[in-house]
């Protein structure tokens, strides 16, 4: 509605897309009265133009100024470090041995992130598992009637119940009890497998998770409750409570304190999530600036910088060749730190490419981040000249002097110039 509101304002036949906004177009109170004084200046400053009010002056103006404001607001992104979000704040883990461990930044959690440290991996976190006797897959199992056992896994406890029928063999009996195993989700895996001998078959079951809580030796455990007089019960006769493996915590140092965990996945500090591999010595853990929402952050900024370009290029009236002029002077003066960064310069256009491999060592050598954030560099000039644009994109227009301001009286604001730009001022952003 309100791209429909600005273009019937501003006479337009085409229509003109307002450009979404980001956090750094939003201006405090103070802010947009320092913005509304720079314009007055241009007013007290400006000769007094005659500017034909055209479709291409007037597009041009509209397209000029946006293309400065989302340029601008590029380089802001680029040169934040106070927000949370910030991209050049942004980091990733580096470790020495990927093999050893895999390390990830909890989104959010960069405040906490604990100081660069060497881990030694002892060993890793480990299932229980329970092997049972191997039989003959075809062999009768245990005789007719009703039997019935307990797992307890962990603090939690199911009962299974089986009715067996004469001369059922062990292949039947045992697979009956693994799917009724998996299906109570307990938290336990049941297999059948071959045995050593040809033909024969036995249980095995893994538990889901690792580690051993408090003083426990084993995750879950199996226990006859109900058989035939006389008989012995599924449990004891499968020995499905032989414990093959038995569950360990994984064991690992941090710069020489000991520590144990249930799972080879932890967060250490509230900030890092860890996830053990293999064990291994003397690992190191660091940290270095994030390459990819940095290089995405760069690649934004040159495709902002090459459509003021062309926005200027495509104006074949007024000032438009003079900001190309200008911005290629710049970029031309910062050629050589540029192009090391992965931050080429057309020789005709001016326009930016970035050679990937090249911008993202730069980023991680830290090359980058110098370039945004010198106070006196390449991207200082330019967003002086952005200013220049913003400000009063009317300069760059066709247009026509009528008479000089009168340097002998104090000046005073100009109401044309003004009025012309209010217009523009009055945007959804400034």
């Amino acid at each position: 509605m309100l791209s429909e509101v600005y273009n019937y304002l501003a006479g337009l036949n085409t229509t003109y897309q307002l450009r979404p906004q980001t956090k750094y177009d939003t201006h405090k109170k103070e802010e947009l009265k320092t913005i509304y004084s720079k314009i007055k200046d241009v007013g007290l400053k400006s000769p007094l133009y005659l500017i034909s009010p055209t479709e291409s002056n007037r597009q041009f103006a509209l397209n000029i100024k946006d293309s400065a404001l989302a340029l601008q607001s590029s380089i802001s992104m680029m040169q934040d470090r106070d927000s949370d979000d910030a991209l050049m704040n942004r980091q990733k883990v580096v470790v020495s041995q990927k093999e050893a461990l895999d390390c990830d930044i909890i989104e959010g959690k960069n405040e906490n992130l604990p100081e660069p440290f060497q881990m030694d991996i002892h060993h890793l976190a480990r299932e229980q598992e329970n092997t049972g006797l191997d039989f003959f897959a075809t062999g009768i199992g245990p005789k007719e009637g009703s039997y019935s056992f307990q797992i307890t896994y962990e603090d939690k406890t199911s009962e299974f119940q089986f009715n067996l029928s004469e001369n059922t063999r062990n292949r039947e009996i045992l697979g009956k009890m693994a799917r009724a195993i998996n299906k109570s989700n307990l938290g336990i895996t049941a297999s059948i497998e071959n045995g050593e001998k040809e033909n024969t078959i036995h249980m095995s079951l893994r538990s889901k998770d690792t580690g051993r809580i408090s003083d426990k030796d084993y995750i879950f455990q199996l226990k006859d409750t109900s058989v035939p007089e006389g008989r012995e019960g599924l449990v004891s006769f499968y020995n499905l409570n032989n414990m093959s493996t038995p569950p360990i915590n994984a064991s690992f140092t941090i710069n020489g304190e000991y520590k144990e965990a249930l799972a080879n996945n932890f967060i250490l500090n509230n900030s890092l999530h860890i996830t053990l591999r293999e064990a291994s010595e003397a690992v190191e853990v660091g940290y270095a600036p994030d390459d990819n929402p940095i290089y995405e952050g760069v690649r934004q900024f040159v495709s902002d910088y090459n459509q003021i370009i062309q926005t200027a290029a495509d104006y074949p009236f007024g000032k438009g060749n003079k900001i190309v002029h200008d911005l290629k002077l710049i970029a031309n003066a910062y050629r050589n730190q540029l192009e090391s960064a992965g931050i080429n310069i057309s020789r005709g256009d001016g326009k930016l490419t970035l050679d990937e491999s090249l911008a993202r060592q730069s980023i991680e050598e830290g090359d980058m981040g110098e370039i945004f954030s010198s106070k006196h560099g390449f991207i200082s000039r330019v967003n002086y000249k952005i200013n220049e644009i913003k400000i009063n994109p009317l300069e760059y227009v066709d247009k026509k002097v009528v008479t000089y301001p009168n340097t002998i009286r104090v000046p005073y604001p100009n109401p044309y110039i003004t009025s012309m730009y209010s217009g523009l001022f009055f945007n959804n952003y400034c």
